[in-house]
């Protein structure tokens, strides 16, 4: 992508993505946090976390961090 070469293509690119990413994830997230919160163990709470974490992209951190 041409206009993601140069320092401000990557900010304004970047921005973008994190201004339709914001209001898709927050609601979710809040949720999530919510339930977890809500749940009578840590561990349950962990789980919900867990779980998030992996739908939201935790493979690819994890691919990542072993290649």
């Amino acid at each position: 992508m041409k206009g993601g070469s140069t320092p401000v293509g990557a900010f304004v690119i970047g921005f973008a993505f994190a201004f339709g990413w914001t209001p898709c994830i927050g609601p979710i997230l809040a949720g999530i946090l919510t339930l977890a919160a809500a749940q009578d163990t840590l561990s349950k709470g962990m789980v919900l976390l867990a779980i998030y974490f992996v739908g939201a992209g935790g493979a690819v951190f994890a691919y990542l961090a072993w290649h």
